[in-house]
Formats: C-alpha cells, sequence, structure tokens
C-alpha cells in the first residue's frame, strides 16, 4: 500500500508516458494482490457463520466510499490532474498506515479431551 501511494503520486510527473503506463500496469498487479490479501485476512478473523454478511457489508461500503471518492477525484482533477491523483495516493497511503498498526491476536483455546 506504500508502494501504491508512491506511484500513484508520481505516476503522472513521469516525463514519458512508457514509464507512466509501466507504473501503472505494478500499481494494478499489486492492487489486486492487495485485494486478495486482505479477503484472506478478514476469512481468518471473522467466524464462519458470519462471513457472508461481513464480505456484503464491506463491498457495500466500499463501493459507496468509490463512488463518493471518484466525484471528489473527479471535480479537483478538472482544476489540477496532479491534485487528483495525489488524493487517491493518499488514500493508499492511509490504508498503508492502517495495515500497520499492530493488532492483537486472540489466543486459541485449545480444546482438551474429557478423558484427559
Amino acid at each position: 500500500m506504500g508502494l501504491l501511494a508512491i506511484c500513484m503520486i508520481l505516476a503522472p510527473l513521469s516525463p514519458w508516458l512508457k514509464i507512466a503506463v509501466a507504473v501503472y500496469g505494478f500499481m494494478g498487479s499489486a492492487r489486486g494482490i492487495s485485494g486478495v490479501a486482505m479477503n484472506t485476512s478478514i476469512m481468518e478473523q471473522v467466524p464462519p457463520h458470519f462471513m457472508g454478511r461481513v464480505q456484503n457489508t464491506f463491498y457495500f461500503a466500499g463501493t459507496a466510499l468509490q463512488i463518493a471518492l471518484a466525484l471528489l477525484v473527479g471535480a479537483v482533477a478538472q482544476a489540477n490532474l496532479v491534485a487528483g491523483f495525489t488524493i487517491i495516493g493518499m488514500v493508499y497511503a492511509v490504508a498503508f498506515v492502517s495495515a500497520m498498526w499492530p493488532v492483537a491476536m486472540p489466543v486459541p483455546v485449545s480444546e482438551t479431551s474429557p478423558a484427559g
């Protein structure tokens, strides 16, 4: 996510189109890997009977945020394209910072046999 933030902010400043296209290709791959990692992390943390509800909630909230962000970035990019890219880069930077927060993992309870 940190690398995505840096690439998104620097991509429109590239003096050559080939470099900007390569950076975009790299960012697309990294974004796909990040999505898989996020879904895997959710599956590890959420009880199986809540999985469908949690995934639907994430998708609905994500879609709403994406629409709001698209309107904001579109309005800003009309005045300054680099500023529009920077807004998206800052969203990735916030995601990077939130992903780096330490989270305490619950200690699994070991099962004991009644005979034991």
